[in-house]
């Protein structure tokens, strides 16, 4: 619970990434859609590591069956990495982790790190490349309820 004012208030959830503050209502465990807390690289990112993988936060635990994906190339995959529209998506692999002890790729993340998305390509990022990672409507919460964002047709994505 967060003290705002003089009121106590429920259900606000405070974002920071890169200096920027928000406050968005809802979220959380037990009610909303999930959202976007942080992602790596951020959304607009420039001069990103080539082997980097890259991460994104949430706002809530996530039904890992509808995020973990061996071959994100594939036409059903809700997590991708694109460096177009969508027609070409980069090999790689994606993992739901809900915290650093869940073991496997999940054992890097900062001990702060809870539900987090990885997206690990299997070759090194391209030097001058715009890419878009895009996490589809079809990405839900615990409670079954779709991803919100900034995506038109539902979804979020960061681009970098």
């Amino acid at each position: 619970m967060e003290t705002v004012t003089t009121t106590n208030r429920v259900g606000i959830n405070l974002d920071l990434n890169l200096g920027s503050c928000g406050f968005f209502a809802g979220g959380g465990e037990g009610g909303g859609a999930a959202n976007v807390v942080f992602s790596g690289p951020p959304n607009g990112g420039q001069y990103v590591m080539l082997n980097e993988t890259i991460r994104v936060g949430l706002n809530q635990a996530m039904d890992a069956t509808t995020i973990n994906d061996s071959d994100p190339t594939n036409a059903g995959s809700n997590v991708y990495l694109t460096t177009d529209d969508g027609t070409t998506k980069i090999v790689g692999q994606v993992a739901y982790c809900a915290n650093n002890l869940a073991g496997g790729v999940c054992s890097a993340l900062p001990a702060m790190d809870n539900n987090v998305i990885l997206f690990n390509p299997t070759a090194d990022l391209t030097v001058n490349t715009f890419y878009t990672l895009v996490i589809g409507s079809g990405v839900k919460s615990n409670g079954g309820q779709s991803i919100a964002g900034n995506r038109s047709g539902g979804g979020h994505q960061i681009s970098f």
